[in-house]
């Protein structure tokens, strides 16, 4: 069986996009996945994958 590990830009990648779904739900007082799915239903997340 294969380990096979993330690279340097896959990390950054989760590392950000989970800081963005942190920060959002602290700001607007919501649990994370309330925040996940408010940013993906409008698109939120798709525009952070975009423009990374």
């Amino acid at each position: 069986m294969e380990i096979k590990t993330l690279d340097n830009e896959t990390k950054n990648k989760i590392g950000f996009i989970t800081f963005i779904i942190e920060e959002f739900a602290s700001t607007y007082k919501m649990n994370r996945r309330e925040s996940y799915q408010y940013l993906k239903k409008y698109g939120g997340l798709d525009y952070i994958f975009e423009c990374w």
